[in-house]
């Protein structure tokens, strides 16, 4: 028989590892009252953060949250800051195959 959980998974969402910076893949668990992300990161392992010490609260605020999107173009000049995130490969790819000329 499978062992008890002290907790609810609600969902999963991506994060942010609190040492690198990286985005991480993150549970959603909910522990009483307490929302909490477990995140996993390759170089600095399991990490859980406090989202909310309201469940119910977050449950609601939830459902008005849209999902992230890459634009297809940027307003301002984008330039790498310390950590070089893999989204500007995303988002250059995306912009020359929408420039592109048939």
């Amino acid at each position: 028989m499978r062992a008890h959980k002290p907790y609810l998974f609600y969902g999963q969402t991506i994060s942010l590892c609190e040492q690198c910076l990286m985005p991480v893949p993150a549970k959603i668990l909910i522990e009483d009252n307490d929302v909490f992300f477990q995140k996993r990161c390759r170089d600095h392992g399991v990490q859980k953060t406090l989202v909310s010490t309201d469940a119910t609260y977050y449950k609601r605020c939830r459902d008005f949250l849209k999902p992230g999107d890459i634009p297809l173009a940027f307003q301002s000049p984008v330039e790498s800051q310390t950590r070089p995130w893999k989204l500007h490969a995303r988002v250059d790819d995306r912009l020359r195959h929408t420039t592109q000329t048939a």
